[in-house]
């Protein structure tokens, strides 16, 4: 039983379950998968093997611009963009991708808002070309200040605040992100607000549901993911849309009917086809050295480093059903061996309570769940895994699992017909027939990379 929050009424969202209606009896064989296209998803999923690179650009070759900031007027559709390595972080694909999709089903001009320290002019040319490889910007701003480095999300909170807040030129239409800035763009809404300015805050989004030709859908998880929360918006209006979207996004019917509208004259000035780089330099009032937070995170960064079994971005999850310890050698050591060979940094072995506590196959600081840790890997591998609450629930929602299971019917194997995220993809059979298979099929990949 879910109980509706009691200002339901009040809201104006529309809820319903976020179960997934299955039609045969049999619901989980629609999403089950083979060894062979497992493993083709992980490679993609996890950046593996051809794809573990960065994104192969050319660098931007056109002129570096100055603005003062008073001078800039950015519209249409701002995406802030997170970066890792220099390259847009994969968890800002998915919600680059929605900003695009509204951009094109709008006709406005989708623009890069980087924040960041000084960068040198080389590095934003690459930095520029990458990004550009990714979506159609118009135009790509560079936000420079020196706290951006070591700040926290108050400081992005002010650097935005400069760049979009009251008193400035620039009001885009939409101001996009990834869930970097959850904390930092509430603020700005609130300042917005504070200041007489309408601004729409929507956090968490899920989906996109472009099917609607008057509007947009926004969908997004509420109540613990037992419900979803969905949003009627005109695609534009009075007030400044600031959301920011999860990495999974999906943008549903986002290429039907976009729009041909020549978005050059809200472009300020940027003729189509061309793209534009600007520097623009802000003076913030935030002190690193009197933020506490920003102390705490500078101290920790040595630690940071270290990968555990609670920040692997890659896990292999052992449970019961691998049948005996002695089957970690022949089994998951292989499989951990070829995943570090298609380029994954780390790979931890963790396992469920039957198997650290029962079974003492592994040591109990391998064990994840309610009395072992916490984890939100990009990819998990569980071998074995019934799918107990108390371990399942332990398991962050941006995980990507490729669950290995007889049981076709096992609570991880059948897990979004309950629920959205962690997504699950089932690969059914004996483990000592799909998992060689599995491995076949990425040391194949392997060899060809």
């Amino acid at each position: 039983i879910v109980l509706f929050p009691t200002d339901a009424d009040r809201s104006n969202e529309r809820l319903s379950t976020a179960a997934v209606s299955t039609a045969a009896s049999d619901g989980d064989a629609r999403d089950r998968i083979d060894p062979e296209r497992a493993a083709e998803m992980l490679l993609e999923v996890g950046d593996l093997g051809n794809g573990a690179s960065a994104t192969v650009a050319a660098g931007y070759e056109g002129k570096l611009r100055k603005l003062k900031v008073e001078a800039l007027d950015l519209r249409g559709i701002a995406f802030v963009v997170e970066l890792d390595d220099d390259d847009l972080a994969r968890n800002a694909r998915g919600p680059l991708a929605a900003a695009a999709a509204i951009a094109a089903r709008s006709g406005q001009p989708l623009q890069a808002l980087v924040l960041s320290g000084r960068i040198p002019d080389g590095a934003k040319r690459e930095i520029a070309g990458r990004l550009s490889a990714h979506a159609g910007f118009k135009r790509i701003i560079f936000a420079e200040n020196a706290a951006l480095v070591r700040g926290t999300f108050r400081a992005y909170a002010e650097a935005l605040s400069r760049l979009v807040g009251p008193g400035t030129k620039s009001r885009p239409t939409y101001l996009v992100s990834s869930p970097w800035l959850a904390d930092a763009l509430p603020i700005l809404a609130e300042k917005l607000r504070d200041a007489g300015l309408k601004a729409e805050e929507l956090s968490g989004i899920s989906q996109l549901d472009f099917e609607d030709r008057r509007g947009l859908h926004f969908v997004r998880p509420a109540l613990d993911r037992k419900l979803r929360a969905r949003k009627f918006l005109p695609l534009a209006g009075e007030e400044m849309r600031i959301l920011w979207c999860e990495p999974e996004v999906a943008a549903d019917g986002s290429a039907d009917g976009a729009s041909d509208a020549d978005a050059d004259s809200s472009n300020g000035g940027v003729p189509s086809g061309e793209m534009e780089v600007v520097t623009v330099k802000l003076d913030l009032d935030y002190d690193p050295q009197a933020d506490a937070l920003a102390q705490a995170v500078a101290d920790a960064r040595a630690e940071l480093g270290v990968v555990t079994l609670e920040n692997a971005d890659f896990i292999i999850d052992v449970g019961a059903g691998l049948g005996s310890g002695e089957n970690l050698e022949t089994l998951v050591d292989p499989l951990r061996a070829a995943l570090l060979e298609l380029g994954a940094p780390h790979v931890e072995i963790g396992a469920s309570r039957k198997v650290t506590q029962d079974l003492s196959w592994l040591p109990d600081d391998r064990q994840i769940g309610q009395t072992g840790v916490r984890v939100n890997p990009r990819v998990l591998i569980a071998l074995g895994i019934s799918g107990a609450p108390q371990h399942l629930d332990y398991v962050g929602d941006r995980a990507v699992i490729f669950a290995f299971n007889l049981d076709a019917q096992a609570p991880l194997m059948t897990l979004n017909q309950r629920r959205e995220r962690p997504k699950v993809y089932p690969i059914v059979g004996d483990l000592f027939e799909t998992l060689p298979a599995f491995l076949r099929a990425l040391r194949r990949s392997s060899a060809e990379g």
